[in-house]
């Protein structure tokens, strides 16, 4: 507790009253109730991968999830996770969502998927805001590399494969929880840039959602339908469908 205390100012700093708030209730035991968290989203045009990269992927199987092997991706993810998962990665293939695998010595150690026209932010509380993008973008998330594989360059590798699941040269979207700075430096070091902050915030049953961008010009309330997001740009779909434009 005390550590957590010390990190209060240099998260004020970075956050304000939203980055503190966010912190205190990230272990609330009713996140239905009252809840304040953050997702952030990245992107990037031209993916910079280490030389490594081809020579890991002679050393492993690399194979696309379908209905055959969606148990063992869901037995390779989070021992906590599988009740969900199961039925999660399920309605992913359904909605033509495309799951990349990679095996060792024929175990499934690491998976991610690749998404196309929609994506929903999963917030830890269970809301869920969709993300609409164009037909030349891709959104990569929910990946797992096994703890017994990590920092092998696997991520950079499950990236390269994720990103080209509906073709080439499409501008590619991820996103992250607002404190997993492990995950922040990994989509960096492969060319990911952080673009906005998508918050989240509960309270008795009532959600709301904002965005901030990385100019840091201030929240926006997110009415209506989700975001929007470009090879350029996020915006709010919501706004644009209406006519309005976004507040600042």
């Amino acid at each position: 507790m005390l550590a957590k205390l010390k990190k209060i100012p240099s998260v004020y700093s970075a956050h304000g009253l939203y980055g503190i708030a966010s912190k205190l209730t990230a272990l609330s035991p009713h996140p239905q109730l009252f809840f304040v968290g953050g997702i952030v989203l990245m992107c990037v045009r031209e993916l910079k991968l280490p030389s490594i990269v081809g020579a890991l992927a002679c050393h492993y199987q690399i194979e696309r999830i379908s209905s055959v092997s969606l148990h063992e991706a869901v037995q390779c993810g989070p021992a906590e996770d599988c009740a969900v998962l199961g039925p999660e990665f399920r309605r992913y293939l359904e909605r033509g969502a495309v799951g990349i695998a990679i095996r060792s010595e024929g175990k499934m150690v690491a998976y991610n998927w690749a998404f196309q026209h929609t994506y929903d932010l999963k917030f830890s509380n269970g809301a869920r805001l969709v993300v609409q993008m164009t037909p030349a973008t891709v959104f990569l998330g929910n990946g797992y590399i096994d703890p017994a594989y990590r920092m092998r360059g696997l991520f950079p590798l499950m990236i390269r494969e994720s990103a080209s699941a509906f073709g080439e040269g499409r501008c590619c979207w991820s996103s992250t929880d607002l404190w997993n700075d492990i995950s922040l430096a990994s989509h960096r070091r492969v060319g990911f840039t952080r673009i906005a902050t998508v918050s989240c915030a509960t309270l008795l049953g009532a959600t709301w959602f904002g965005l901030e961008g990385s100019d840091r010009r201030g929240w926006t309330l997110i009415r209506g339908g989700g975001l929007q997001v470009s090879d350029d740009d996020v915006d709010l779909a919501a706004s644009r469908r209406s006519g309005r434009q976004p507040e600042t």
